[in-house]
């Protein structure tokens, strides 16, 4: 029987808060714990979107825009074909991946990055 103990830490440094779910198997011992971005609601609970961080590469267009814009050029993209996006320095970075997946975003210093919720199996942990 696994117990589960799930936690919140607040990372200082320039790298965004993070949430821990913590699993422990007293059969064996052993512990296994995993880290998620804290994402935040935007455009009325359609996207959720992070500081610092990243999703590379499934990139289908480039926007010029502020970073506060960026979700909503994402679920207005056309066709619905929008997945997740990533904004930096002042370029919105419109993303869509066939497979509906996003990986946990990687860190990126001064970057936004978020998802549509309705276009991805991505589950939001914060």
């Amino acid at each position: 029987m696994k117990i589960l103990l799930v936690c919140m830490f607040l990372v200082i440094s320039l790298i965004s808060s993070c949430y821990c779910a913590c699993s422990f198997d007293p059969e064996t011992g052993t512990s296994t714990c995993v880290t998620y971005t804290q994402w935040t609601e935007g455009v009325s609970g359609a996207v959720s979107w992070a500081k610092d961080c990243d999703f590379t590469g499934h990139d289908v267009a480039k926007i010029d825009g502020p970073e506060h814009n960026c979700g909503k050029l994402c679920y207005d993209y056309s066709g619905s074909k929008c997945t997740h996006f990533t904004w930096s320095k002042g370029i919105c970075y419109i993303k869509s991946n066939a497979r509906r997946k996003a990986e946990e975003p990687s860190k990126s210093p001064g970057d936004i990055c978020g998802y549509v919720v309705s276009r991805t199996d991505f589950v939001r942990t914060g």
